[in-house]
């Protein structure tokens, strides 16, 4: 896998990171892929899955994990998108379909490990998630360090009276 290559990739997006909200974040690649995305919740083998078909792409995930695991796999699977990566195409433009496509969801979590390419894929998919969220966490803890007015004494007790010191 090429680390290199990832983090290039999550550059170009320029993303701010501060005010990341998945739809938000979804949006944005919107934008530059000029394409929908639409995210579907479902009961799911796998805990992602990213599919398109001639006019739009579909990110799934499974509900039945916590948030966090859907969180990831939804940066996941968008780095699939991001990248480059083959999708998995799909000949149908109707979400109504969604028998054929959980068909498929099935077929592809059974042979997705035997493809070396498929192998490489995931790894820099994998990676991208976990830049993704360190981005997050490290924009959240810019936000929560940042004093707003320094007139206010956040980081002390509120002494109310004197102050003792018993030695």
């Amino acid at each position: 896998m090429n680390r290199s290559r990832v983090q290039t990739a999550l550059d170009k997006l320029k993303y701010d990171w501060q005010n990341f909200t998945v739809s938000d974040f979804i949006q944005h690649i919107m934008g530059i892929k000029q394409r929908p995305i639409t995210l579907l919740g479902v009961q799911l083998d796998v805990s992602g899955l990213c599919i398109s078909t001639t006019s739009a792409d579909y990110i799934f995930y499974d509900v039945q994990r916590h948030h966090t695991f859907q969180l990831h796999a939804i940066l996941h699977e968008t780095a699939h998108l991001v990248m480059g990566h083959r999708p998995y195409k799909l000949s149908v433009d109707n979400i109504g379909q969604l028998r054929e496509i959980l068909l498929h969801i099935n077929m592809r979590s059974r042979t997705i490990y035997q493809d070396p390419l498929m192998n490489e894929e995931e790894d820099e998919a994998e990676y991208f998630a976990f830049l993704a969220h360190r981005a997050i966490a490290q924009s959240q803890r810019q936000k929560d360090a940042a004093i707003t007015d320094v007139s206010e004494d956040t980081f002390m007790p509120p002494f109310t009276g004197s102050f003792r010191h018993d030695s």
